[in-house]
């Protein structure tokens, strides 16, 4: 989305004039102006689920799975969400959502008084429609945008950052970018700021564990199962038909990674120039063509929303 942020430590000055200016001036922003925070920031709304899986803390995972380690959900961020989406899964993050009064409101003075920044998952093709006042406090989060299964891990890194829960960037490495960060209390260098915590750990953990099974199932030196990963999609305003959506490749390339990590092979993967094939069902044609395809699957996973997954079963799954 073309911007920059540029992160202080609360306490010290914000940085100002030519130091700024000549880090700003190493990156494009698109001719936006630079969005300035002073990290960590204690209170944030978040307009998105996206960001919430890494959010909320892993306390909460570990009683629910009842494992040892559950690192997909462990920066700890609950407590600094004073707004949220109403669609969030996690149980902790329900219970947040059930002490606010209403979701965030961009035109309710006291709601943007009460936050330091707003976190968003904007596109090109869905742009924000915030008031041009409210632009500098929103934090742009794209790791739905990112296609790889570990790239989008690696979105914990960006948003660990802004609640001082990011790793210790290299001396001189800017390597975090969209944003620049400046260490305000020597501004006549320009560099990220230094933080000893844990979102590059938490990276590195999954990208091990990722690897030991990509590893684990081409040792196996068996046939790939085939695997279909379809979403039922129901008359809607937005959905004239109803139709299934199954995913090939390209922006759902992570649904391929998770497969192929896994000794599989995501159906019809082979398609790289499309992300999705789509079969209406509104005529007998595409609901045999939905039944061809399906039938080289050996395993189906179903990404079917239902508002209650109690009622949805595999008799729902049938029809």
């Amino acid at each position: 989305m073309d911007e920059v942020y540029v992160l202080y430590q609360c306490g010290t000055d914000e940085p100002s004039g030519e130091p700024l200016q000549s880090a700003f001036a190493q990156v494009d922003a698109g001719g936006k102006d630079p969005k300035i925070f002073s990290v960590p920031l204690k209170a944030v709304a978040v307009e998105s689920t996206v960001p919430i899986a890494m959010m909320v803390g892993s306390d909460e995972r570990r009683f629910a799975m009842q494992t040892v380690q559950a690192v997909s959900e462990d920066l700890n961020l609950i407590p600094r969400i004073t707004y949220l989406p109403s669609y969030v899964a996690s149980s902790c993050a329900q219970f947040v959502l059930g002490c606010q009064e209403n979701s965030f409101n961009a035109t309710l003075e006291s709601h943007v008084e009460s936050v330091d920044a707003v976190i968003r998952s904007d596109t090109p093709s869905w742009p924000g429609s915030y008031p041009a006042e409210l632009e500098p406090l929103v934090i742009q989060f794209s790791a739905s945008q990112d296609p790889g299964a570990l790239a989008r891990v690696e979105w914990h890194k960006f948003l660990g950052l802004f609640f001082n829960k990011a790793s210790r960037p290299q001396a001189g490495a800017l390597h975090l970018l969209p944003f620049v960060s400046l260490e305000a209390r020597d501004k006549t260098v320009a560099r990220p700021i230094a933080m000893d915590l844990p979102a590059e750990e938490l990276y590195q953990k999954v990208a091990e564990s990722f690897n030991s099974h990509v590893e684990n199932a081409a040792a196996l030196n068996a046939p790939p199962t085939k695997v279909a990963w379809c979403t039922y999609n129901a008359v809607a305003s937005w959905n004239p038909v109803p139709s299934v959506v199954c995913y090939v490749g390209g922006t759902y390339k992570y649904k391929k990674d998770l497969v192929e990590a896994a000794g599989g092979e995501l159906l019809d993967s082979d398609n790289s120039d499309g992300s999705s094939i789509t079969f209406s069902l509104d005529t007998q044609a595409g609901i045999d063509a939905l039944r061809a395809f399906l039938l080289g699957a050996d395993a189906v996973v179903d990404e079917t929303y239902s508002a209650n997954n109690n009622n949805y079963t595999l008799a729902s799954f049938m029809e």
